[in-house]
């Protein structure tokens, strides 16, 4: 293969990466948080508007060496709104519904993004590290 020719597939496969990545391809999460518009505040590197009023689930550390628990076991929310989980233990929890797929994960002391669902119905979720997860009830 000739020298400008294994040039062009590096360059190609240089390309190719940036597209996989996208705007999300960083060595390393900038320590800063994001420039957020007016309206809007900086939320777990995420931006997220003022005044959205949002159904708020615990994860709290276990005592004594126990599994940490979720408080309240179970919330109720319109199809048209959204909640967030709030992570005070001292590690890192992932957020699965009931089907496997991740709602979110949430760094310990941090909220999580805002989370909706759309679907009126009973969603249960299990959060890694604890004894047992809850419910969101949509209606």
């Amino acid at each position: 293969m000739s020298r400008s020719a294994l040039a062009l597939v590096v360059a190609s496969l240089a390309c190719l990466a940036c597209l996989a990545c996208g705007a999300g391809c960083h060595l390393a999460d900038s320590p800063e948080p994001p420039a957020c518009d007016a309206g809007s505040h900086p939320n777990n590197g995420h931006c997220t508007a003022d005044g959205v009023a949002a159904a708020r689930i615990t994860i709290r550390p276990g005592e004594g060496g126990a599994a940490c628990s979720v408080s309240p076991e179970s919330i109720t929310i319109a199809a048209s709104a959204v909640f967030e989980l709030m992570n005070e233990d001292g590690v890192d929890h992932v957020v699965d519904g009931a089907d496997g797929q991740t709602w979110a994960a949430v760094s310990a002391g941090q909220l999580s993004p805002l989370i909706g669902i759309r679907k009126v119905g009973r969603w249960a979720y299990t959060v890694s590290g604890c004894a047992k997860g809850g419910t969101v009830v949509v209606e």
